[in-house]
């Protein structure tokens, strides 16, 4: 059995060299959520969980949001159906 030992959400913006425009005004960044996994055999996975382009500020916020609150620590990686059943209700 492998457990998950940490979880850590961060948010970040990368700079864009020149803005666009979109329906609802400009991005003069790129939000996005970084999401990192540490298991009790070394192992640290990572992964960037942004929903669909645009992604905004307000959207990246959602997204850190709820992955923070997601309690998966201590928990069998092979377990992931029932963390995600578990955590969605």
């Amino acid at each position: 059995m492998v457990k998950i030992t940490e979880t850590k959400t961060r948010m970040i913006s990368i700079k864009l060299d020149q803005p666009f425009t979109l329906g609802f005004g400009e991005l003069y960044t790129l939000p996005r959520v970084i999401y990192t996994i540490k298991l009790d055999n070394g192992v640290i996975g990572y992964g960037e969980a942004s929903i669909d382009f645009p992604f905004s500020n307000y959207d990246m916020f959602d997204i850190y949001n709820s992955l923070n609150k997601l309690n998966i620590n201590e928990r069998d990686i092979k377990d992931k159906e029932i963390l995600l059943r578990e955590q969605s209700s």
